[in-house]
């Protein structure tokens, strides 16, 4: 009860202090009152409704009650997990315009239903995309085209097949596990030859066909005359 006590006044005391208002605690029916203003007067009532704080229950039936809120551990673990997935992303992937374009194009590729690239899940594109451009080292602006070559240039010389993909937002209390764990040897091995495939088109200048999109329009005939044209004081 002390405890409960404590937690409320450090609660409501943190949102009240700003608004320089009372706080009125009522243990009996667990809830406390904030007092806002003078005039008028404004009184917000912060009830807790858990049938644990009801007073008609016994002892008992109170801690059976907490008990079976509790989540469980595992769910408690996925979700910090991905929490600390979304602020990785922030600071490393999303301040950097051209990984964000690679990204969406990564993206656009896994919904292809040809594509290998389906089996790849979102979060293993990001760490390698993000392994892509630390190669780049301190070099800024780096064009879209290098950073997916790049990318490609990773995993044609066999990443999937030799290395693991740890996460790097997880934590002690949280169990790594290899983003590439779910791929078998056959679906590597796909992903190996594909991106082979994409380095050799990119250096033979027809990106088009790694991202399965009409070609661009040819260049213009040269208009330049054969024969220079003579000089005119």
């Amino acid at each position: 009860k002390q405890w409960y006590q404590r937690r409320v006044a450090i609660t409501a005391g943190k949102s009240a202090a700003k608004e320089k208002g009372k706080l009125k605690l009522h243990t009996e029916k667990a809830m406390f009152c904030v007092v806002l203003g003078e005039s008028p007067q404004l009184n917000v009532n912060v009830k807790l409704t858990s049938p644990a704080f009801d007073p008609a229950i016994t002892e008992d039936e109170r801690r059976e009650e907490l008990v079976s809120k509790v989540l469980e551990r595992i769910y408690c673990l996925k979700t910090m997990s991905d929490v600390n997935e979304t602020g990785w992303y922030k600071m490393h992937i999303k301040p950097n315009t051209p990984a964000v374009i690679v990204l969406n194009i990564l993206s656009s590729l896994r919904l292809e239903p040809e594509c290998c690239l389906k089996n790849v899940s979102i979060q293993a594109l990001q760490v390698l995309l993000f392994i892509a451009v630390k190669t780049f080292g301190h070099v800024k602006n780096v064009a879209p085209t290098l950073i997916l070559r790049r990318l490609f240039e990773i995993l044609a010389a066999g990443y999937v097949l030799t290395e693991k993909l740890m996460p790097p937002w997880h934590q002690a209390k949280v169990p790594a596990v290899d983003l590439l764990d779910k791929l078998d040897e056959e679906q590597k091995e796909e992903i190996t030859e594909y991106a082979q495939f994409a380095v050799r088109c990119i250096a033979l200048g027809n990106l088009h066909k790694v991202l399965q999109i009409p070609p661009p329009p040819s260049s213009p005939a040269n208009t330049f005359p054969a024969t220079p044209r003579p000089r005119t004081n």
